[in-house]
């Protein structure tokens, strides 16, 4: 299954709002972003996690030939150059790898307008991918 979700603070800490689980192939459609000035979010990330890595890197490029950014979530502290620096890891790295190159982040901002656009491009890369 395909997971995708909203992420948003509640209450000071990091929390995730408006989140669901699809089964392939076709994502749901995610709440849109409320801009009236009656409704607000908070809402900062709207994310997928996919398969794996190559599956992330293929969709990111089907959004780009469409127009879409989409980009990787981030680069594990003890995999980036100030991890070793400035402390280990600890244990074995069973999922802080494996799953950061899982998930993928879509655009999300004040105004932002196209939901269906982006959708609809994820739908068309899940149905070609059969």
């Amino acid at each position: 299954a395909i997971c995708c979700g909203l992420a948003a603070m509640e209450s000071g800490a990091a929390g995730l709002g408006a989140s669901w689980a699809v089964a392939r192939p076709k994502p749901r459609t995610p709440n849109k972003t409320h801009t009236s000035p009656t409704e607000n979010h908070n809402g900062h990330i709207i994310w997928i996690k996919l398969r794996d890595r190559s599956e992330r890197d293929a969709l990111i490029q089907h959004l780009a030939i469409h127009k879409i950014m989409g980009t990787f979530h981030y680069i594990p502290l003890h995999s980036a150059p100030a991890g070793p620096k400035y402390g280990s890891f600890v244990g074995n790295d069973k999922y802080t790898t494996r799953e950061s190159e899982r998930l993928l982040r879509l655009p999300i901002y004040h105004g932002f307008t196209e939901v269906d656009r982006v959708v609809s491009c994820i739908e068309r890369f899940f149905d070609s991918a059969q």
